[in-house]
C-alpha cells in the first residue's frame, strides 16, 4: 500500500502490468487514475471527467444518496456539480492504494466558490474501484465538514 498523494504517471500508463483484460495496474498507474480525476474536477471539465469513467461506472454519494450511473447520468452529475462554481480544489491530504484489488481509498479537502456565494469547505472521503484499462469503475463518496 502507499499513502503518497503525489504519485506520477496516467492512466493505462506508467510502470507495471495494465492495460490488457485481467491486467493489474501498478499502484502508480492507479494514483495516476486518482489524480486525472481530481484534475479534470478542479478545472471544471465534465467531459474529462466523464470519459475517465468506464460505459457503465458509476459513483455514488453516500451522504445524500445520489448515485448516477453511466456517462450520460454522470455528465448530468457533474454538470450540477461543476456549473455555477468560481474554481473548486480536492487536495488529497492521505490516499491508500490496493493494486491487487484496482482499489484507491483518499481523503481530500473540498473547496468551492459558488455564484450563489456559498461557499464549501469541507473534507471528502473517496473510495475507487478501477478497471484494469485505468478507467473508474465506481467512486464512492462521502461528505462531511472540514475539521
Amino acid at each position: 500500500m502507499s499513502a503518497d498523494p503525489t504519485r506520477a504517471g496516467g492512466p493505462g500508463g506508467g510502470s507495471g502490468s495494465g492495460g490488457g483484460s485481467g491486467a493489474t495496474l501498478s499502484e502508480a498507474q492507479l494514483a495516476a487514475a486518482v489524480t486525472a480525476y481530481f484534475s479534470a474536477m478542479d478545472a471544471l471539465d465534465v467531459e474529462a471527467t466523464v470519459a475517465l469513467f468506464a460505459e457503465d461506472g458509476e459513483l455514488e454519494c453516500v451522504t445524500d444518496g445520489r448515485h448516477p450511473r453511466g456517462h450520460a447520468e454522470l455528465r448530468a452529475f457533474f454538470h450540477g456539480v461543476v456549473d455555477g462554481s468560481h474554481g473548486m480544489e480536492h487536495p488529497v491530504t492521505w490516499q491508500a492504494i490496493d493494486a491487487a484489488r484496482g482499489a484507491v481509498a483518499t481523503i481530500q479537502d473540498y473547496r468551492d466558490v459558488r455564484d450563489t456565494g456559498a461557499v464549501y469547505d469541507e473534507r471528502t472521503c473517496n473510495f475507487f474501484r478501477i478497471a484494469p484499462d485505468g478507467r473508474i469503475q465506481s467512486i464512492r463518496f462521502w461528505r462531511g465538514k472540514a475539521s
